[in-house]
């Protein structure tokens, strides 16, 4: 079996867990990995606010007004989830799941996190924008500056933005979390993904003067709690997105849902190249990995790509394909997978 691209995710995925890479990206019929028919609300909300921030910097930067862009992106994220409530009643057999169900959540918070956050980054208007979700597809020889990894995949990746200033380029990356990073500096997991992204953009554009981490929190609830009706969730989560913007802001009882670090420099020298070195051997690994096994891959995958147990259950949640590896691949529990369309790395 042969891997054309490799991405951040993928290499993520792999290292948490071998037999969840499988199910993500290789096993079915078209060998991109298969999904669950239901997405959970959470990730869903992180999509449509990736699509509305897409569509809000395009209107920008063809020069909207912030306030004017905010609606036009609006009516897009409305048919956006209009077409996911569809594809998933198709799924399901004319019906969504009830959390999808015409209740509007999905889009009500989308669109009170637009507001509250085209209101308080209205001035990047004046940002000189080069590219909006720019996807990329570098020849692994060329990605790594090294002849010899001519017979890896090529990389591939994202970015959500990229805009010049005086010392160069600048990437900015769009992460909704539940919980914001507050010390980027220190934190090792992050530098993989902005080097991959620098690298990626010096090939493109030149040099990368730095990567900006722009972060969006979500409620701290997608849902009513504490007996609150349905219509005063939304109604203080739309005031609230609005009243309470800034992170680090001194509010009652409050946190803040947005936090930007500032141009972060990107590690160069020995540190960057250690990194990217690593990940090239990692890519090698994963290849081999998936070397002899034959296509397309629907079944149990081979022992050498195990499971990792303690990644079952994280952050209060468990793992989106735990049935198949408790239960086994058989029509009850494939029956809540569909396959991946397109891989977003």
């Amino acid at each position: 079996m042969k891997i054309a691209e490799i991405g951040t995710s993928q290499r993520t995925c792999w290292q948490l867990c071998r037999a969840k890479h499988y199910h993500a990206f290789i096993m079915g019929k078209g060998g991109n990995g298969i999904v669950p028919l239901a997405e959970p609300l959470a990730p869903l909300f992180g999509r449509c606010g990736h699509y509305a921030l897409q569509v809000w910097y395009w209107h920008l930067a063809n020069g909207a007004h912030p306030e004017e862009a905010c609606g036009m992106a609006s009516e897009a994220v409305r048919k956006f989830v209009q077409e996911q409530r569809a594809e998933m009643a198709k799924a399901f057999g004319g019906r969504p799941p009830s959390y999808i169900d015409g209740d509007g959540s999905e889009l009500t918070l989308v669109e009170s996190f637009l507001n509250g956050y085209a209101s308080y980054y209205a001035d990047d208007r004046h940002l000189d924008i080069i590219s909006i979700e720019w996807s990329f597809t570098i020849p692994a020889e060329i990605f790594y500056d090294d002849p010899s990894a001519r017979d890896l995949p090529s990389c591939r990746g994202t970015i959500d933005l990229v805009f010049d200033t005086p010392d160069g380029p600048v990437i900015m990356d769009h992460k909704f979390n539940q919980y914001l990073e507050t010390d980027l500096t220190s934190r090792a997991s992050f530098w993989p993904q902005a080097i991959n992204y620098a690298r990626a953009a010096e090939v493109s554009f030149g040099k990368v003067a730095g990567f900006i981490l722009n972060q969006i929190r979500k409620p701290t609830s997608l849902r009513p709690t504490n007996g609150e009706s349905f219509d005063d969730f939304l109604s203080r989560i739309r005031s609230e997105y609005v009243s309470y913007p800034d992170y680090n802001g001194d509010y009652p009882r409050k946190r803040g849902y947005f936090l930007r670090s500032g141009i972060l420099p990107i590690l160069e020298g020995g540190r960057a190249r250690r990194y990217l070195e690593e990940q090239k051997h990692l890519d090698r690994e994963i290849v081999e990995a998936y070397a002899g096994m034959e296509a397309p891959a629907v079944g149990e995958p081979p022992p050498h790509i195990r499971r990792n147990w303690d990644a079952c259950h994280r952050w209060g949640a468990h793992c989106e394909y735990l049935d198949l590896c408790e239960y086994g691949y058989n029509p009850a529990t494939l029956a809540a997978f569909q396959e991946r369309e397109e891989v977003h790395m």
